[in-house]
């Protein structure tokens, strides 16, 4: 199995929270509601990741994201483990 580091940012601003709803037409989860987030880069750490995901996907750049929770998502049919790395930010 490959193991592959990815990132999510949870963007809290008051009683709401960002999510981005992916395309219809996406190879993977078609219409699903996600927060911001993706692959780590090899130059960069998962802080990093997370900083730089967030504000390619929303123009928001956050400042002292909190890492929440580390997870993994199987995914054998592509023969890959995901290290989700959860972050949150006001």
């Amino acid at each position: 199995m490959k193991w592959v580091a990815t990132t999510n940012m949870l963007v809290i601003g008051g009683d709401k929270v960002l999510v981005l709803k992916r395309g219809e037409n996406e190879k993977d989860f078609p219409g699903w509601y996600m927060l911001p987030g993706g692959k780590q880069e090899s130059d960069e750490t998962v802080i990093q990741a997370a900083i730089r995901e967030t504000f390619e996907e929303t123009g928001i750049l956050v400042n002292n994201p909190k890492l929440k929770i580390v997870a993994t998502h199987n995914h054998d049919y592509r023969n890959k483990v995901y290290v989700v790395y959860i972050f949150s930010a006001t």
